[in-house]
């Protein structure tokens, strides 16, 4: 069975090791708990559920992965994906458009964003009710303002849901 978009939701960290787990396991032809970086199944990975470009890939590939070890362990892999959910120049200037002075915004502007940026730039289509549950669960502790690291923060969460949901689904 499938899990559902609640599942995701309540625990996010949870879902996308035991998915994107899977997937490495796959790649780890060996069991030695690491792939080498240029495999091209991983890296069609990443680049697929992340914000990286081609370009940028190997750099990022060597902050996280152990030569050491023979490559990318999949701490390392979920890391690379859950940092690079959303791009931070796309996410900024999101904010920026939403924010009167550059330093806040309100939490209904944001609240907007986020859907706008879902929509977008990562093009995740759900329902109305569906989007409420995400947006209402990633901004639990949001105040009337919002400042650029909580957004930068919001941002990311939806952006990793989005991609678990189109990884899975």
């Amino acid at each position: 069975m499938a899990p559902s978009l609640d599942v995701f939701i309540e625990d996010l960290e949870g879902s996308e090791r035991r998915a994107y787990g899977e997937a490495f396991g796959k790649l780890d032809l060996h069991g030695a708990g690491a792939v080498p970086p240029d495999c091209a199944a991983l890296r069609s990975l990443i680049l697929e559920n992340s914000a990286l470009k081609e370009a940028e890939l190997d750099v990022e590939l060597l902050k996280v992965g152990s030569l050491d070890e023979g490559g990318l362990s999949l701490p390392s892999l979920l890391q690379l994906l859950r940092d690079n959910a959303v791009a931070d120049t796309a996410a900024i200037e999101e904010f920026l458009n939403s924010s009167s002075d550059g330093v806040t915004s309100t939490s209904v502007e944001c609240r907007s964003r986020l859907l706008l940026v879902g929509e977008s730039y990562l093009g995740a289509q759900f329902t109305e009710d569906q989007w409420d549950k995400i947006l209402n669960a990633v901004m639990m502790d949001a105040d009337v303002t919002i400042q650029l690291e909580q957004w930068l923060s919001y941002c990311n969460a939806v952006a990793r849901i989005i991609r678990l949901v189109k990884f899975v689904f």
